[in-house]
C-alpha cells in the first residue's frame, strides 16, 4: 500500500499530541497502533501518583517514626515548606517581581505551601538513603499542610 493510501490519523479517537507529532515522525506509525500506545502511556502515566503514595504509606508503615520524627529533623522543613517559601512568593507577589494576580497568584501560593514530593522516600530507598526519616518527616508534613494550606490558599485568594 502506497504511504498516500494510507488512513490519516482521527483526532477524535487519539491523543492531541499524537495529531500534532504524527506528521514530524521519520516513521509510519499506523493511527490504531499510534493510539492505543499512547493511550497505554497515559493510563501508566496517569497511575504513577496513586502508586507513588501507595508506596510511600507502606514506607511510613515500615518506618520507625519514634526515631524519624524529632523536632530537630521536622522543623526545618516545616518552616521552609509552610512559613519561608510561602511568604517569600508573597513577598514576590506584593512587591512587584512576580506581575500576577488572581488565579495564577492563588496557585503560586497553592504549589509554594504544599508539603515536600511524595516521591523523595521513594528516591531514597532507591539509592540506600535513610528513608524512614524522609518517610516520617513527610508523615509529619503531610498532617501540617492540612492546616498551613487552607491559611495560604485563603491569603492567595486575596491577591
Amino acid at each position: 500500500m502506497p504511504f498516500a493510501s494510507w488512513p490519516a490519523t482521527n483526532a477524535a479517537s487519539c491523543s492531541p499530541i499524537a495529531d500534532r507529532t504524527a506528521h514530524r515522525l521519520p516513521i509510519y506509525i499506523p493511527s490504531r497502533a499510534r493510539c492505543s500506545s499512547l493511550r497505554a502511556m497515559e493510563l501508566a502515566g496517569s497511575a504513577m501518583p496513586p502508586l507513588a503514595m501507595i508506596l510511600t504509606g507502606a514506607l511510613i508503615a515500615k518506618c520507625e517514626l519514634r526515631r524519624a520524627i524529632s523536632v530537630r529533623r521536622v522543623l526545618p522543613v516545616l518552616a521552609m515548606r509552610f512559613l519561608i517559601t510561602p511568604g517569600l512568593v508573597l513577598l514576590a507577589i506584593r512587591g512587584g517581581l512576580l506581575p500576577v494576580s488572581g488565579l495564577p497568584a492563588f496557585i503560586l501560593m497553592l504549589v509554594a505551601a504544599s508539603p515536600p514530593a511524595m516521591n523523595l522516600a521513594l528516591a531514597a530507598k532507591r539509592y540506600d538513603g535513610d528513608w524512614s526519616i524522609i518517610s516520617g518527616v513527610q508523615l509529619v508534613a503531610s498532617l501540617v499542610a492540612l492546616a498551613a494550606l487552607p491559611i495560604w490558599m485563603s491569603i492567595g485568594l486575596l491577591l
